[in-house]
């Protein structure tokens, strides 16, 4: 006997086709069903409604008024309500194949009873398409639906470049007397700032760095030269201006003790940048030790701005002296690169071309297709799963996930951005996440 003051499943499941029928199409042929008689008191036949949800159930059928599909439900509804004793399933017709949208169960009993025996179903869907995910730089109003991984909360717009080069000709550093021959060495195994040590009379140092690939439009955002300690000298403060030479004349002329008038101020007498540098050495510094100077920003950019670079001229010159006015007589020695190749001056150049890099607060957005959940299914879980494709800052971040209240939403593209589209009411917060830090974690 049926208990009329519940909710039964045939109850259940004609409502579940009803609602589930009139989902998007696939295209198959129709499909007749067919019915044995049933007979109380044997074993409950098993019967699996298999619907067919395909374009053609979309066509109107003469004298009806109704769909294919509308008449479908009509007739589930006879059915289910004058079956009894039997176990009775719903499945759905599609191509490749269709989800069973309710396990067979006993027609009559309490469809709350069911759902608490049942075993729930998951459901698992992915990315599929390029445009099926992307972010939106909310400062910006930019859309990138091609990147190929993505920045929760922010996102990196513009790279930057890093260019090393070490002096690598003994020609390319040298040392210029300015006591009295004004003549130019190259073949010292050290640098001496600001005085030479046997005879302690202010010299003028130069380092030069060849072959820079960087573009004639590129802005630089940091530089500085590195140099190793090959000796302990004097110490004290020395007082040096550094400049450059706004457009490299070549190697520096190894000229001995004597030299030409022609041939003096062979470091010293070069055009000089606009920008300049102060650095002040005065310390106490160990035989092997790295000492880098400030940083050469302005310099390099000059250099790198002269009508010259990079087709006639892609090497840079840097030229260190005490500064005028100054009276410090402090002392210390570098290595040349003929005193030491792997300890040579080295230069560390960073830039960027076009936008400059920043963060930007960034939006997510991703779509699934295919999602198989019954309308009016009770979801009991959901939650999403990504792939952690580089590690990030050592930092917690938090983020809102909303859904987008659309039964058919768009990829993403120019016109189908993230911001505009509507969001559901309901929202989940995804607090403090930790630092993602194994590549290939999935989070």
């Amino acid at each position: 006997m049926m208990n009329e003051s519940s909710k039964t499943f045939k109850n259940f499941v004609a409502c579940f086709a009803a609602s589930w029928l009139s989902l998007s199409p696939v295209w198959a042929d129709d499909t007749e069903i067919f019915f044995a008689e049933i007979k109380e008191g044997t074993i409950s036949p098993n019967i699996m409604f298999i619907v067919d949800t395909s374009g053609s159930m979309s066509n109107e059928v003469s004298g009806t008024g109704k769909t294919r599909m509308q008449n479908v439900q009509d007739a589930m509804r006879d059915l289910l309500n004058n079956l009894f004793g039997v176990n009775v399933g719903m499945m759905r017709f599609s191509n490749p194949g269709g989800p069973v949208l309710y396990q067979v169960d006993y027609i009559d009993r309490n469809v709350n009873e069911i759902e608490e025996d049942a075993d729930l179903v998951d459901v698992i869907a992915n990315v599929r398409d390029d445009k099926d995910d992307a972010q939106e730089l909310t400062g910006l109003g930019l859309l990138l639906a091609d990147a190929t991984r993505l920045q929760m909360n922010s996102l990196t717009v513009g790279s930057s470049a890093v260019a090393t080069r070490s002096v690598s000709a003994d020609a390319d550093d040298g040392e210029e007397e300015r006591w009295s021959n004004r003549c130019t060495e190259t073949e010292s195994s050290n640098l001496e700032m600001t005085h030479n040590d046997s005879s302690s009379q202010l010299q003028v140092v130069g380092v030069r760095f060849r072959d820079f690939d960087i573009p004639d439009n590129a802005v630089i955002t940091d530089a500085y030269i590195t140099f190793t300690v090959s000796s302990v000298d004097a110490g004290g403060l020395a007082q040096i201006r550094i400049t450059g030479e706004q457009d490299d004349t070549g190697e520096f002329d190894e000229e001995g003790s004597t030299c030409s008038n022609s041939e003096k101020d062979n470091i010293s007498g070069r055009t000089r940048t606009a920008a300049s540098v102060n650095w002040d050495l005065n310390g106490n510094y160990a035989a092997q030790e790295t000492v880098s100077t400030p940083a050469l920003t302005g310099i390099v950019q000059d250099i790198v701005d002269d009508a010259s670079w990079p087709n006639d001229e892609d090497d840079m010159v840097f030229i260190f002296e005490r500064r005028s006015g100054s009276t410090a007589t402090g002392r210390y020695n570098f290595y040349s690169r003929d005193g030491s190749t792997s300890r040579a001056p080295r230069i560390t150049i960073e830039y960027y071309v076009g936008t400059p890099p920043a963060d930007y607060p960034a939006k997510t957005g991703v779509r699934f297709q295919t999602v198989n959940v019954p309308k009016g299914a009770t979801i009991t879980n959901a939650f999403l799963n990504f792939t952690t494709a580089q590690i990030d800052a050592n930092q917690t971040t938090s983020l809102t996930i909303y859904g987008e209240d659309n039964a058919s939403p768009a990829n993403y593209s120019a016109g189908n951005s993230i911001t505009g589209r509507a969001k559901t009411s309901a929202s989940t917060d995804w607090s403090n996440m930790d630092s993602w830090d194994t590549v290939g974690e999935t989070q």
